[in-house]
């Protein structure tokens, strides 16, 4: 990815939206001290669509989300693919880049996500309240970082606390989290 010059913008779309009245966010750490269980799980994502019309509906969508640990060095501290289903689902998790970095200090990125899907998602046409599953190991930072939230979630707001971000994501979504 470096050496493609991937920028900010491949990674994280100003915004996204979805027509599907099921949406769905996924969104993975991606950090060393998640191993391969990125990798593995990337591969099996794909079939989600199956289960996920099972309960979810036909309509269903995903958008697959990928964080690091930015302050730590992470060159890629969030990534946002749009929603998508069907095969397009397998050529948006083809474009998450997996760094394996991190710093190993208990925290990663996932406010970023949450301050991004918060503000930056819409999903006028939902029926019900859409599901959004963090998956890592870590804890979240205690201070979300304006240059990272302008920068990488797109939100221009300089008090921002970590509680807000989490309380408006779960205004918008049912908030999951499955810990390695």
């Amino acid at each position: 990815a470096v050496v493609k010059n991937v920028s900010v913008d491949d990674c994280v779309p100003q915004s996204i939206t979805t027509s599907s009245e099921a949406p769905l966010v996924i969104c993975c750490d991606v950090t060393g001290s998640m191993g391969e269980w990125p990798g593995v799980i990337f591969s099996k994502l794909p079939y989600l669509e199956y289960e996920g019309q099972e309960y979810l509906g036909d309509g269903m969508e995903i958008s697959f989300a990928a964080v690091g640990d930015g302050p730590q060095g992470d060159k890629y501290p969030l990534q946002v693919r749009p929603f998508a289903k069907g095969k397009e689902m397998k050529e948006q998790l083809e474009k998450l880049i997996d760094e394996h970095r991190g710093g190993g200090n208990q925290v990663e990125g996932y406010d970023l996500a949450a301050v991004y899907y918060a503000h930056n998602c819409e999903m006028p046409e939902a029926i019900r309240k859409p599901i959004f599953i963090f998956i890592g190991d870590e804890g979240i930072y205690n201070t979300i970082f304006a240059d990272y939230a302008k920068t990488w979630a797109r939100v221009d707001e300089k008090k921002m606390t970590v509680e807000s971000a989490f309380s408006r994501l779960k205004q918008k979504f049912n908030v999951y989290c499955i810990r390695k």
